[in-house]
């Protein structure tokens, strides 16, 4: 690694320095193909399980690679709408609309045959270009400033094939883009295994959060506690001391409302967490909808039972900390009697985790009513131990959070790591192969 000997600004658009025997030239001239697909008449009913065609759309294509994740197959008519050209090994995949604009990777043979949708767009690269090198390029931080402010308009909802065809590209000769793209590979390769790694280690903790609230919840602090069977079917035994009641014995539904617009603290049910929101941002809403909002005390625990069918993998439940206003399309409960609102909510997480509320309001139906869900059995122990286990729990989460915090942040870390790496290649700032 090092640098070259020469460098120069003149007539390249970024205002920066290139290699100066690398040249400027565009996208146009160093693709055979450009071109984005269609979507297929008849939406849906389109994808099929034994599809022979693959279908790339642009939840495939990411920067870190192809993502194989809800990959949809069609068949050979549904294909035949799409567009002409037919996705090769190793084109590069440009999202061109929509949230992920700009994404790009490259099409992995064992996806082939396949073809590509409206979001989409196919760069088959000439004999004078690497398309690992085109990809390195599109993925750079400079080119993504450059096409936002040049390319894309002030919306930055899509590109055109016109615009794509006027991007420009410095290109160094083809040896040097072969050793960019060899040390890239290298490089990030290495890098997404630390990613990789670190990613596995928050699910392994995440897995231990689980296992460690559900075992908490329903056997106690003290492994050595006489047990007996809890009777309740996704339980197994419990401290023989604890007893056995309903949601309904010790919960009330609230029913409090916002009538008189007094209270304007916003709160919202987010990630298992009830959080605040600005009421001034809540696009939609008129100052008259908070007027059937319902008013949440702390320890009072809020649960979502709307979407019961479709959605299996949010967080459903939370305590709230604060006095505020929540949609009244969320069940609020009241806790009353030998119930401390800590463990309550902590036991109503592992019932979250354990899929025990999906159980309700079956076929047709998506949601399910405070009547419902009351007669959901719970586990009731001492008072005493039930704040010890929710202060045990509480601490145990919060150093869960901060690893996890950490490891993100490294992660984040990396990921710009990774970036500047492409851009420092791409743009002749390292010298990579050859003499430096």
């Amino acid at each position: 690694m090092g640098n070259y000997e020469h460098y120069s600004s003149d007539g390249t658009p970024w205002g920066l320095s290139f290699p100066s025997h690398w040249q400027q030239s565009k996208l146009r001239h160093i693709t055979s193909k450009i071109g984005s697909g269609a979507t297929p008449k008849g939406g849906k009913s389109v994808y099929l399980d034994n599809g022979t065609v693959a279908l790339i759309r642009s939840l495939n294509v990411h920067d870190e690679g192809f993502r194989y994740e809800n990959l949809a197959f069609i068949d050979d008519e549904a294909a035949a709408q799409l567009n002409f050209v037919s996705v090769r090994a190793n084109d590069v995949l440009l999202n061109i609309t929509g949230a992920s604009i700009l994404r790009t990777t490259l099409a992995p043979k064992d996806v082939l045959p396949a073809r590509v949708n409206q979001h989409v767009s196919i760069l088959r690269t000439t004999d004078d270009c690497n398309p690992g090198y085109l990809r390195a390029w599109l993925a750079s931080p400079q080119m993504h400033r450059y096409m936002y402010s040049q390319s894309v308009g002030s919306t930055r909802e899509a590109i055109t094939k016109a615009q794509l065809q006027g991007f420009p590209i410095m290109l160094p000769p083809k040896s040097e883009q072969d050793a960019i793209v060899a040390f890239l590979n290298t490089k990030t390769a290495e890098i997404n295994g630390l990613i990789d790694k670190m990613a596995r280690e928050v699910e392994l903790l995440e897995r231990y959060r689980r296992e460690l609230i559900a075992r908490t919840v329903t056997r106690g602090l003290d492994p050595d506690v006489p047990m007996r069977d809890s009777g309740i079917d996704w339980i197994a035994e419990v401290p023989a001391t604890w007893k056995t009641t309903s949601i309904l014995v010790v919960t009330d539904e609230n029913k409090a409302k916002n009538s008189d617009l007094s209270e304007k603290n916003l709160l919202s049910l987010s990630y298992g967490r009830i959080v605040r929101k600005d009421i001034d941002l809540a696009f939609g809403l008129l100052p008259t909808s908070f007027d059937s909002y319902q008013i949440v005390e702390p320890g009072y625990v809020v649960l979502r039972m709307t979407d019961l069918q479709n959605d299996k993998r949010s967080l459903r439940s939370g305590l709230a900390n604060e006095r505020g206003i929540i949609t009244s399309a969320y069940i609020g409960l009241k806790v009353r009697g030998p119930i401390v609102s800590e463990y309550f909510a902590w036991l109503l997480r592992f019932y979250d985790l354990a899929k025990v509320f999906y159980s309700l309001g079956g076929g047709v139906r998506q949601s399910a009513s405070y009547k419902e869900i009351g007669k959901i059995p719970i586990l009731v122990p001492p008072m005493e131990e039930q704040q010890k286990i929710a202060d045990f729990l509480e601490e145990k989460s919060a150093q869960i959070d901060s690893t996890i915090e950490g490891i993100n942040r490294q992660i984040e870390l990396l990921g710009k790591y990774r970036k500047q790496v492409i851009n420092d290649a791409v743009t002749g700032k390292v010298r990579v192969g050859g003499e430096a």
